[in-house]
């Protein structure tokens, strides 16, 4: 065999099993929840994302149900707007009420499906179970990023969903925020876009 082409076989081999390597890292810590995973696509979206979409915002909003009375379950997050690319980071805050060992069961849900498409999920306990001793306290976090899917398929799966929903969709005109009583030309007018996500996060 050529000299050259056992180094290119070698090279293929050793980015093959770095592949392998960071996908079931990857698949360990969106199931376990234990670690961070590593995500390629999200440095290289993040290179591309502004030239892209620069002036497209998604609202982030959770509604927390706790349908378990011995755990109190609390939220830290406002709603956000967020750049696509822009990691998302909610706080979520169990408490077993009781003197014994209780296992939390997580139901996440977005109120459009189609928006899972536009979501990579960095850390989230969507479904892991979460066990808490006696009277204990466990902070559990949430991270995640929104990016622009280069899809075709999915794309217009996306456009369908937003067209016969226009609510999910909102402009604005970045000079409602322009204090200065400047005369405004069609030139300086800059609209943005922004849509709304709505996740549900329930607990049993």
């Amino acid at each position: 065999m050529h000299p050259l082409l056992k180094i290119i076989l070698k090279i293929i081999a050793i980015m093959f099993m770095i592949f392998v390597g960071i996908q079931s890292y990857n698949l360990v810590c969106t199931t376990t929840s234990i670690c961070r995973p590593f995500f390629l696509d999200f440095y290289i979206n993040n290179l591309k994302s502004e030239k892209v979409a620069y002036n497209f915002f998604i609202n982030s909003n959770f509604l927390l149900i706790n349908k378990n009375k011995n755990v109190d379950v609390t939220i830290d997050f406002d709603k956000r707007r967020s750049k696509l690319n822009e990691i998302v980071k909610v706080k979520l805050i169990y408490k077993n009420l009781t003197k014994n060992k209780i296992i939390v069961k997580n139901n996440f849900e977005f109120e459009v499906e189609i928006i899972k498409e536009l979501t990579k999920m960095l850390t989230c306990p969507c479904s892991s179970k979460i066990k808490l001793d006696a009277f204990e306290q466990k902070i559990v976090e949430m991270e995640f990023y929104y990016f622009y899917p280069t899809n075709k398929k999915i794309l217009e799966q996306i456009s369908e969903e937003f067209s016969r929903r226009t609510d999910l969709i909102k402009t604005e005109d970045l000079n409602n925020y322009n204090q200065n009583n400047v005369e405004k030309t069609v030139d300086s007018k800059l609209i943005f876009t922004y849509l709304n996500n709505n996740i549900t996060l329930n607990f049993e």
